[in-house]
């Protein structure tokens, strides 16, 4: 019956140490578990911050181009009016140009006139002045 005693004694203190090497190791088990649950939330964290960072540069690179195509949108609408109005202009100054070739055509006939005119009145003077009374 001792060594029956002492067998359970022995097979006792083995258990208990068994169960502390399990609780042990499933401790360090759980530590490592946590520190890797720990890291892997750093790193999901880390790439919710970076996709937040790219989202926010993607609605300014959005927001940028936006601008930039309204810009070039009222531009092109700028250069099509002035466009309309140059040939709109052109054609006004083609219209005054030929009245002004129009008006020194005229007033060259009207000095030509004029000189006739007076050429005309001092031969008349010149021939009544002659015939005397």
């Amino acid at each position: 019956m001792i060594a029956s005693y002492a067998e359970t004694e022995r097979v006792s203190r083995e258990l208990d140490s068994l169960r502390s090497r399990a609780l042990q190791e499933d401790a360090q088990q759980s530590l490592a578990r946590e520190r890797e649950l720990r890291e892997i939330q750093g790193e999901l964290e880390r790439c919710r911050l970076d996709r937040d960072e790219w989202e926010r540069v993607a609605l300014q690179e959005r927001a940028v181009a936006d601008d930039a195509k309204s810009s070039v949108e009222i531009l092109r609408r700028d250069l099509e009016l002035e466009a309309v109005a140059r040939e709109r202009v052109g054609a006004e100054l083609q219209t005054e140009q030929e009245k002004s070739t129009n008006l020194q055509s005229v007033l060259q006939d009207f000095q030509s006139g004029m000189l006739v005119s007076r050429s005309c009145s001092v031969k008349l003077i010149s021939f009544f002045s002659s015939e005397g009374p």
